[in-house]
């Protein structure tokens, strides 16, 4: 039941989020951030990669990999999420860059006493990019290196062994161009 659901969750976010994807034209991004977690009173770390997919996926804008620590009073969590995320806009140069996104992936939990074992879930998200970028004279956009990201996810727990749990996060963007090389501060 609950696999039908996160497919159903997918398909939605998919095909609802609006047209227009990939706003700018960066090749990908890093971010490092803080992330609290509300179910479990966790804080922690989290460290996202995203590449961009441009006009070859009409549907979606970007692939993404997020890693996640966080830790509390007698417990760690490691977790790892791959999926896409969608951009809300499609005109350049705007001052925010409104997303959501979908991510499947696992946790671990490092308890006290000992118990590792990984689960399956599923995160369903909405963030906004706040860019620094700056519009040209001749009406060309030019995107900074710069940017920040706050996001809050809906996790889930696909095997329904964990209580769906809320995360918030905030941290600094790294833009990258084709190449490879950051962009232009």
């Amino acid at each position: 039941m609950r696999l039908r659901h996160a497919c159903l969750v997918m398909l939605a976010v998919v095909l609802l989020a609006p047209p227009g994807a990939h706003a700018d034209n960066h090749w990908g991004d890093i971010r490092a951030g803080a992330s609290y977690s509300a179910g479990s009173s966790l804080g922690g770390f989290q460290l996202t990669g995203t590449k961009t997919l441009g006009k070859y996926a009409p549907l979606l804008s970007d692939i993404v990999v997020d890693a996640n620590v966080q830790w509390g009073k007698d417990l760690t969590q490691w977790s790892f999420f791959g999926g896409f995320r969608r951009t809300l806009v499609s005109a350049k140069c705007q001052p925010t860059e409104p997303f959501i996104q979908v991510l499947i992936g696992g946790a671990q939990d490092h308890q006290t006493p000992k118990r590792r074992n990984w689960d399956a879930m599923l995160v369903t998200g909405v963030g906004i990019e706040f860019l620094n970028d700056h519009k040209q004279k001749d009406g060309t956009c030019k995107e900074r290196r710069f940017a920040l990201r706050g996001q809050f996810d809906w996790i889930s727990s696909l095997s329904g062994d964990i209580d769906p749990y809320a995360r918030f996060s905030f941290g600094v963007v790294v833009r990258f161009d084709r190449k490879g090389h950051p962009l232009a501060p």
